[in-house]
Protein backbone atom coordinates (compact mmCIF):
# COMPACT_ATOMS: atom_id res chain seq x y z
CA UNK A 1 0.00 0.00 0.00
CA UNK A 2 1.38 3.41 -1.01
CA UNK A 3 0.90 6.08 1.63
CA UNK A 4 1.97 9.70 1.90
CA UNK A 5 1.03 12.94 3.58
CA UNK A 6 1.78 15.20 0.63
CA UNK A 7 1.90 13.96 -2.94
CA UNK A 8 3.19 15.62 -6.10
CA UNK A 9 2.17 13.96 -9.35
CA UNK A 10 3.98 15.44 -12.35
CA UNK A 11 2.00 14.88 -15.53
CA UNK A 12 3.35 15.68 -19.01
CA UNK A 13 -0.05 16.54 -20.47
CA UNK A 14 -3.56 17.41 -19.36
CA UNK A 15 -5.05 13.91 -18.78
CA UNK A 16 -1.95 11.71 -18.35
CA UNK A 17 -2.10 11.43 -14.55
CA UNK A 18 -5.81 10.65 -14.43
CA UNK A 19 -5.57 8.06 -17.21
CA UNK A 20 -2.60 6.29 -15.65
CA UNK A 21 -3.06 6.55 -11.87
CA UNK A 22 -6.43 8.21 -11.33
CA UNK A 23 -7.58 5.53 -8.89
CA UNK A 24 -4.39 5.79 -6.85
CA UNK A 25 -4.69 9.58 -6.68
CA UNK A 26 -8.32 9.30 -5.60
CA UNK A 27 -7.42 6.75 -2.94
CA UNK A 28 -4.58 8.89 -1.59
CA UNK A 29 -6.85 11.94 -1.43
CA UNK A 30 -9.55 9.91 0.33
CA UNK A 31 -6.93 8.88 2.85
CA UNK A 32 -6.43 12.56 3.69
CA UNK A 33 -3.23 12.98 1.72
CA UNK A 34 -2.72 16.40 0.16
CA UNK A 35 -2.52 15.54 -3.52
CA UNK A 36 -1.16 17.99 -6.09
CA UNK A 37 -1.09 17.27 -9.82
CA UNK A 38 0.98 19.59 -11.97
CA UNK A 39 0.80 19.39 -15.74
CA UNK A 40 4.03 20.69 -17.25
CA UNK A 41 3.19 21.03 -20.96
CA UNK A 42 0.03 23.09 -20.47
CA UNK A 43 1.07 26.50 -21.80
CA UNK A 44 -1.02 28.38 -24.38
CA UNK A 45 0.64 28.42 -27.81
CA UNK A 46 1.14 31.43 -30.00
CA UNK A 47 -0.52 31.44 -33.39
CA UNK A 48 -0.15 30.39 -36.11
CA UNK A 49 -0.28 26.74 -35.12
CA UNK A 50 1.56 24.01 -36.97
CA UNK A 51 -0.35 21.73 -39.35
CA UNK A 52 0.12 18.88 -36.84
CA UNK A 53 -1.34 21.02 -34.04
CA UNK A 54 -4.32 22.06 -36.18
CA UNK A 55 -5.00 18.41 -37.03
CA UNK A 56 -4.71 17.50 -33.34
CA UNK A 57 -7.27 20.17 -32.43
CA UNK A 58 -9.62 18.88 -35.13
CA UNK A 59 -9.32 15.31 -33.84
CA UNK A 60 -10.17 16.56 -30.34
CA UNK A 61 -13.11 18.66 -31.51
CA UNK A 62 -11.33 21.76 -30.22
CA UNK A 63 -11.08 25.24 -31.79
CA UNK A 64 -8.27 25.72 -34.26
CA UNK A 65 -6.55 28.39 -32.17
CA UNK A 66 -4.88 28.86 -28.80
CA UNK A 67 -8.18 28.98 -26.90
CA UNK A 68 -8.21 25.18 -27.10
CA UNK A 69 -5.62 24.98 -24.31
CA UNK A 70 -7.80 27.10 -22.01
CA UNK A 71 -10.67 24.69 -22.65
CA UNK A 72 -8.41 21.80 -21.75
CA UNK A 73 -7.43 23.57 -18.52
CA UNK A 74 -11.10 23.62 -17.54
CA UNK A 75 -11.39 19.90 -18.32
CA UNK A 76 -8.37 19.17 -16.16
CA UNK A 77 -9.52 21.21 -13.16
CA UNK A 78 -12.89 19.47 -13.27
CA UNK A 79 -11.14 16.09 -13.32
CA UNK A 80 -8.90 17.04 -10.42
CA UNK A 81 -11.97 18.06 -8.43
CA UNK A 82 -13.43 14.59 -8.96
CA UNK A 83 -10.20 12.96 -7.77
CA UNK A 84 -9.86 15.27 -4.77
CA UNK A 85 -6.56 16.66 -6.06
CA UNK A 86 -5.29 20.20 -6.55
CA UNK A 87 -4.49 20.92 -10.18
CA UNK A 88 -1.63 23.15 -11.32
CA UNK A 89 -0.66 24.15 -14.86
CA UNK A 90 2.86 25.07 -15.91
CA UNK A 91 3.42 27.19 -19.00
CA UNK A 92 5.66 24.93 -21.11
CA UNK A 93 4.42 24.17 -24.60
CA UNK A 94 3.27 20.74 -25.75
CA UNK A 95 5.53 19.22 -28.42
CA UNK A 96 2.92 19.87 -31.12
CA UNK A 97 3.30 23.61 -30.47
CA UNK A 98 7.10 23.84 -30.19
CA UNK A 99 9.78 24.69 -32.73
CA UNK A 100 13.20 23.13 -33.31
CA UNK A 101 16.43 25.01 -32.75
CA UNK A 102 16.51 25.76 -36.48
CA UNK A 103 13.07 27.40 -36.31
CA UNK A 104 11.08 24.63 -37.99
CA UNK A 105 8.21 22.85 -36.32
CA UNK A 106 9.34 20.21 -33.83
CA UNK A 107 6.52 17.95 -34.95
CA UNK A 108 6.49 18.02 -38.73
CA UNK A 109 4.38 14.87 -39.00
CA UNK A 110 1.81 13.30 -36.69
CA UNK A 111 4.19 10.71 -35.18
CA UNK A 112 7.20 12.99 -34.83
CA UNK A 113 6.81 13.23 -31.03
CA UNK A 114 7.84 9.56 -30.84
CA UNK A 115 10.97 9.98 -32.98
CA UNK A 116 13.46 10.68 -30.17
CA UNK A 117 13.86 14.33 -31.08
CA UNK A 118 15.44 15.64 -27.86
CA UNK A 119 18.54 16.87 -29.71
CA UNK A 120 16.38 19.10 -31.91
CA UNK A 121 15.56 21.55 -29.10
CA UNK A 122 16.98 22.95 -25.89
CA UNK A 123 14.19 22.65 -23.32
CA UNK A 124 15.56 20.32 -20.61
CA UNK A 125 16.66 23.19 -18.35
CA UNK A 126 13.21 24.78 -18.52
CA UNK A 127 11.52 21.46 -17.72
CA UNK A 128 13.81 20.88 -14.74
CA UNK A 129 13.26 24.41 -13.45
CA UNK A 130 9.50 24.02 -13.65
CA UNK A 131 9.57 20.70 -11.79
CA UNK A 132 11.80 22.18 -9.09
CA UNK A 133 9.49 25.16 -8.66
CA UNK A 134 6.51 22.93 -7.95
CA UNK A 135 8.55 20.56 -5.78
CA UNK A 136 9.59 23.50 -3.63
CA UNK A 137 6.00 24.75 -3.51
CA UNK A 138 4.45 21.42 -2.50
CA UNK A 139 7.35 19.93 -0.47
CA UNK A 140 6.11 16.38 -1.17
CA UNK A 141 7.10 13.21 0.63
CA UNK A 142 6.04 11.23 -2.46
CA UNK A 143 6.52 12.07 -6.13
CA UNK A 144 4.73 10.27 -8.96
CA UNK A 145 5.49 10.67 -12.64
CA UNK A 146 5.46 8.80 -15.93
CA UNK A 147 7.75 5.95 -16.93
CA UNK A 148 7.57 7.24 -20.53
CA UNK A 149 6.20 3.93 -21.83
CA UNK A 150 5.65 4.59 -25.53
CA UNK A 151 8.57 7.01 -25.86
CA UNK A 152 6.70 10.31 -26.28
CA UNK A 153 9.35 13.06 -26.16
CA UNK A 154 7.43 15.10 -23.57
CA UNK A 155 7.12 12.07 -21.31
CA UNK A 156 10.84 11.36 -21.62
CA UNK A 157 11.69 14.94 -20.71
CA UNK A 158 9.41 14.86 -17.67
CA UNK A 159 10.71 11.50 -16.44
CA UNK A 160 14.31 12.67 -16.72
CA UNK A 161 13.72 15.97 -14.91
CA UNK A 162 11.52 14.56 -12.15
CA UNK A 163 13.75 11.63 -11.33
CA UNK A 164 16.93 13.72 -11.23
CA UNK A 165 15.26 16.00 -8.68
CA UNK A 166 13.76 13.12 -6.69
CA UNK A 167 17.17 11.44 -6.45
CA UNK A 168 18.90 14.69 -5.49
CA UNK A 169 16.36 15.49 -2.78
CA UNK A 170 16.05 11.84 -1.65
CA UNK A 171 12.28 11.95 -2.10
CA UNK A 172 10.36 8.69 -2.48
CA UNK A 173 9.31 8.37 -6.12
CA UNK A 174 7.34 6.00 -8.31
CA UNK A 175 6.90 5.85 -12.07
CA UNK A 176 3.51 5.09 -13.55
CA UNK A 177 2.61 3.05 -16.60
CA UNK A 178 1.65 5.52 -19.33
CA UNK A 179 -1.88 4.91 -20.56
CA UNK A 180 -3.21 4.41 -23.13
CA UNK A 181 0.24 3.92 -24.73
CA UNK A 182 0.72 0.67 -22.80
CA UNK A 183 -2.54 -0.90 -23.97
CA UNK A 184 -1.91 -4.26 -25.60
CA UNK A 185 1.73 -4.44 -24.50
CA UNK A 186 3.65 -6.54 -22.03
CA UNK A 187 5.29 -4.89 -19.05
CA UNK A 188 8.74 -3.56 -20.06
CA UNK A 189 11.45 -5.59 -18.30
CA UNK A 190 14.11 -2.87 -18.27
CA UNK A 191 12.38 -0.68 -15.66
CA UNK A 192 12.41 -3.26 -12.88
CA UNK A 193 9.79 -5.23 -10.94
CA UNK A 194 6.28 -3.92 -11.49
CA UNK A 195 4.10 -2.96 -8.55
CA UNK A 196 0.45 -3.74 -9.21
CA UNK A 197 -1.56 -1.34 -7.05
CA UNK A 198 -5.15 -2.59 -6.47
CA UNK A 199 -7.89 -0.06 -7.24
CA UNK A 200 -10.80 0.02 -4.80
CA UNK A 201 -14.22 0.14 -6.53
CA UNK A 202 -14.98 3.68 -5.34
CA UNK A 203 -11.57 4.92 -6.44
CA UNK A 204 -11.98 3.27 -9.84
CA UNK A 205 -15.38 4.89 -10.26
CA UNK A 206 -13.85 8.29 -9.50
CA UNK A 207 -11.08 7.64 -12.00
CA UNK A 208 -13.62 6.93 -14.73
CA UNK A 209 -15.65 10.01 -13.81
CA UNK A 210 -12.49 12.12 -13.88
CA UNK A 211 -11.43 10.81 -17.28
CA UNK A 212 -14.89 11.58 -18.63
CA UNK A 213 -14.16 15.25 -17.86
CA UNK A 214 -11.55 15.18 -20.64
CA UNK A 215 -14.12 14.97 -23.40
CA UNK A 216 -11.73 16.39 -26.00
CA UNK A 217 -9.17 13.70 -25.23
CA UNK A 218 -11.48 10.69 -25.07
CA UNK A 219 -12.78 11.75 -28.48
CA UNK A 220 -9.24 11.85 -29.84
CA UNK A 221 -7.89 8.73 -28.12
CA UNK A 222 -10.91 6.55 -28.89
CA UNK A 223 -12.42 8.04 -32.08
CA UNK A 224 -15.92 6.78 -32.71
CA UNK A 225 -15.69 4.46 -29.71
CA UNK A 226 -17.96 5.37 -26.82
CA UNK A 227 -16.97 2.41 -24.65
CA UNK A 228 -13.55 3.66 -23.57
CA UNK A 229 -14.31 2.68 -19.94
CA UNK A 230 -14.33 -0.95 -21.09
CA UNK A 231 -10.86 -0.57 -22.65
CA UNK A 232 -9.50 0.92 -19.43
CA UNK A 233 -11.15 -1.71 -17.27
CA UNK A 234 -9.94 -4.59 -19.45
CA UNK A 235 -6.36 -3.34 -19.24
CA UNK A 236 -6.58 -2.88 -15.46
CA UNK A 237 -7.98 -6.39 -14.99
CA UNK A 238 -5.23 -7.82 -17.17
CA UNK A 239 -2.51 -6.03 -15.24
CA UNK A 240 -4.06 -7.02 -11.92
CA UNK A 241 -4.53 -10.64 -13.02
CA UNK A 242 -8.29 -10.46 -12.53
CA UNK A 243 -8.34 -7.56 -10.06
CA UNK A 244 -8.50 -3.89 -11.06
CA UNK A 245 -4.99 -2.49 -10.70
CA UNK A 246 -2.70 0.29 -11.84
CA UNK A 247 1.01 -0.30 -12.45
CA UNK A 248 3.89 1.55 -10.84
CA UNK A 249 7.63 1.05 -10.62
CA UNK A 250 9.74 2.01 -7.62
CA UNK A 251 12.14 4.56 -9.08
CA UNK A 252 14.84 3.70 -6.56
CA UNK A 253 14.95 0.18 -7.99
CA UNK A 254 15.06 1.24 -11.64
CA UNK A 255 18.50 1.53 -13.28
CA UNK A 256 19.66 5.11 -12.85
CA UNK A 257 21.10 5.33 -16.34
CA UNK A 258 17.70 4.27 -17.70
CA UNK A 259 15.69 6.62 -15.48
CA UNK A 260 17.81 9.66 -16.25
CA UNK A 261 18.47 8.91 -19.91
CA UNK A 262 16.22 11.00 -22.16
CA UNK A 263 16.32 8.45 -24.96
Amino acid sequence: MIQAGRVLAVSPHLDDAALSVGALLAGLASGEAEVHVVTLFAGPPQEPLSPVARAFHADCGLPGDSTAVEMRHHEDLAAMGVLGARGHHADLLDAVYRRRLDGGWLCDHDRAMFDGMSAAEDIMAAVSASVERFRALVAPDLILTCAAVGGHTDHLLVRTAVMAIALRTETEAFLWEDLPYAFGTTLPPDIGPALRVPAAPNDWARKQKAIACYSSQTQMLWPGQSDWPHALRAHALDRGEGQLAEVLWDATRAPHDWVLGCH
